[in-house]
């Protein structure tokens, strides 16, 4: 296994202003170098219950000793579905979150 991407752990705070805007402010960040592979269909069947498309494990050398709430590799973020504990390691199963703010022209 090798643990060559790098992945930023953040701590994101989402507020929604009185004007009706959304607003998202990170307040922690965190950087890390994991072990990304594709979650296999036998997971995705455990832990949703279906096959999902954007669901991927990360794996840790170890224990991360920070709270975080989003997790971004290459600029695209994650929200953390399953956390598994290893005896040294640290794996999350995390699936891709869709943004609904992106401007999508056809």
């Amino acid at each position: 296994m090798r643990y060559d991407t790098k992945v930023i752990f953040q701590l994101v705070e989402d507020t929604y202003l009185d004007n009706g805007d959304y607003s998202e402010t990170v307040l922690e960040q965190h950087t890390e170098y994991a072990s990304i592979q594709n979650t296999d269909a036998q997971t995705m069947h455990i832990v949703y219950g279906e096959i999902r498309q954007g669901s991927i494990t990360l794996s840790l050398q170890n224990y991360v000793g920070y709270t975080f709430n989003r997790v971004v590799i290459d600029g695209v973020p994650y929200s953390v579905d399953q956390a598994i504990n290893l005896r040294v390691k640290k794996a999350y199963i995390l699936s891709e979150i869709p943004n609904a703010y992106e401007d999508v022209s056809y």
